[in-house]
């Protein structure tokens, strides 16, 4: 709700639209400076959330697309697939794909306790990556972004 987005924003002019979470999936939320921003278009799919508009100052028209993938493995590589052909008619426009990819770029970046069939689950994410032509920008600081409660688990998420 508005009073909750204005929490998180502050008095600044805002807008925003979401996606309520499903289950123990948190939702999507995007917020954008009305003052700075028009969106004219916001489409909601399973696990993304699309923004089409224009900044206001150059007239230069934008997509933004939210992510928050699912942890199967099946569920992600059908996401990739989706986003896939929903990005190839979008190539050559100014696209932003951003969110919570749950998926790490190399085995390096994630540590966990936990054995299982993840170690190479960040192959087809760099293949969705390269071929939808996207940059993935350098973080700094923290090794690690994400740290389970009890330390033992931890992941640079992408």
């Amino acid at each position: 709700n508005d009073t909750l987005v204005a929490s998180l924003w502050g008095n600044s002019p805002h807008t925003f639209s979401f996606r309520p979470s499903v289950g123990a999936s948190g939702g999507l939320l995007t917020v954008w400076d009305s003052s700075e921003v028009e969106v004219w278009s916001t489409v909601s799919h399973e696990h993304v959330l699309v923004c089409h508009g224009r900044f206001l100052r150059s007239d230069e028209e934008f997509i933004v697309v939210n992510v928050y993938a699912p942890c199967d493995p099946g569920a992600k590589q059908g996401l990739w697939d989706s986003l896939s052909a929903r990005l190839q008619p979008l190539v050559g426009l100014r696209v932003c794909v951003c969110g919570d990819f749950n998926a790490v770029r190399r085995v390096e970046e994630r540590r966990s306790s936990r054995v299982g069939p993840r170690p190479m689950d960040h192959i087809p994410f760099n293949s969705f990556i390269v071929d939808n032509n996207l940059i993935d920008l350098p973080l700094s600081g923290c090794k690690f972004t994400w740290y389970k409660g009890d330390g033992l688990s931890m992941s640079r998420l992408d």
